[in-house]
């Protein structure tokens, strides 16, 4: 019978440009690999970070540094606040949270913005 990290093993192909351990069992919806272990999924990007870098500190989440969610390198994983997970994504928080001008192209800095109170 196989250990977890060896099922894990055998389901990665690494790709020689990018270094991604890319993961080619089953996925979510969101792309990232995931497989069963004791009737539980668990997320493989976790499992590798645990397998080779140590537990997961309390409140942080596992950020792909390669921005490729199938990947399971070790190295391409970081341990980070949600907020910093958020902020290096590709999603609209992160997104406004790097603009810089208006979309008239106006500056977006403390002199040229108005705050609401809600």
């Amino acid at each position: 019978m196989q250990t977890v990290i060896e099922r894990l093993l055998s389901k990665i192909m690494v790709e020689p440009t990018t270094g991604c351990w890319m993961w080619l069992g089953a996925t979510n919806k969101r792309g990232y690999g995931h497989m069963s272990v004791r009737r539980t999924f668990i997320d493989i990007h976790r499992l590798s970070y645990e397998f080779y870098k140590g537990l997961i500190p309390l409140g942080l989440q596992i950020d792909h540094l390669c921005r490729t969610p199938s990947c399971a390198n070790p190295d391409h994983l970081e341990a980070v606040s949600p907020s910093i997970n958020v902020l290096r994504g590709n999603t609209l928080p992160a997104q406004q949270a790097k603009q810089t001008h208006c979309k008239r192209g106006h500056p977006l800095d403390l002199l040229n913005s108005y705050f609401s109170k809600k």
